[in-house]
């Protein structure tokens, strides 16, 4: 997979960063100090399974926020990171052939992690050529 672009929202000082796109040759990330550069990083960091680190609402949404959002239950209406992957050929053609051809709808992974530590993975899939590919076989 090749990370295409990443979104952080509600995250330190960081009320969305809209989406970032990343460039496969070199991507910088440049601000002044207390601007969020860090704080971006972070939430990068914790999305990644392999490592116990955790979103803290209490600790890292914004301050000034929190207690509004939480009397409305939204503190995890959004995700806090947001990333989205291309896949490479040999993983679509690893997917195809557990769905079949044309499964696909698109090439675009994300994965979006929020608050309550919940993992989102959204794949667009053809669901009915996959049924059609499976009731086939």
């Amino acid at each position: 997979m090749i990370l295409k672009s990443a979104k952080v929202q509600k995250h330190q000082n960081i009320i969305d960063s809209g989406n970032v796109e990343v460039d496969k040759n070199i991507t910088c990330l440049v601000g002044k100090n207390e601007s969020g550069k860090t704080a971006f990083l972070q939430a990068l960091h914790k999305l990644n399974p392999h490592n116990n680190a955790k979103f803290k609402a209490l600790d890292q949404y914004p301050r000034w926020q929190y207690k509004l959002d939480q009397r409305k239950g939204k503190v995890n209406s959004n995700p806090v990171i947001s990333l989205t992957f291309e896949l490479e050929e040999n993983e679509k053609k690893t997917i195809q052939r557990v769905f079949g051809n044309d499964s696909l709808s698109s090439s675009l992974l994300t994965v979006s992690r929020y608050y309550n530590d919940t993992i989102n993975y959204d794949l667009d899939i053809n669901e009915f050529q996959v049924l059609k590919n499976k009731v086939l076989e």
